[in-house]
């Protein structure tokens, strides 16, 4: 018995204890200088060159690096494949990926990363056939 009160006043002592309102965390819903990256849009795919896959989206000024992912499936598993820098002004963000098969399908997505590291939604998916 006396063993149980001792677990439960240590346990009473550990969550009250965690319990602050530090607002230190970038998640934290209260926080107002925490601004989350936006949807990108304009996902444009293109297979010109026989096994490669040309990848572009829309710039967003307030994103540091695009994240692109492929999968096999449009509802499939969504692997993140490269991390592209953001680019020069008035230039679009751009990737080719050369690790496709000829004649294969591949659906990509796109999220943008802002500089204090949050990740924003990622993008509706696209879909292209790579040329052989």
């Amino acid at each position: 018995m006396r063993k149980t009160a001792y677990l439960i006043i240590l346990s009473a002592v550990l969550v009250l204890s965690g319990c602050s309102l530090d607002r230190s965390n970038p998640l934290d819903p209260n926080a107002n200088d925490i601004q989350v990256p936006p949807s990108i849009t304009g996902l444009l795919l293109a297979s010109n060159v026989a096994g490669t896959v040309n990848i572009k989206c829309d710039r967003y000024a307030d994103v540091s690096k695009y994240k692109i992912y492929r999968s096999l499936s449009y509802d499939g598993s969504y692997l993140m494949i490269a991390e592209v820098i953001q680019p020069g002004q008035n230039t679009k963000p751009e990737y080719v990926d050369e690790n496709v098969q000829p004649n294969g399908y591949y659906y990509y997505k796109v999220s943008g990363v802002n500089a204090q590291g949050l990740e924003g939604p990622i993008s509706p998916y696209k879909g292209i056939r790579v040329k052989m």
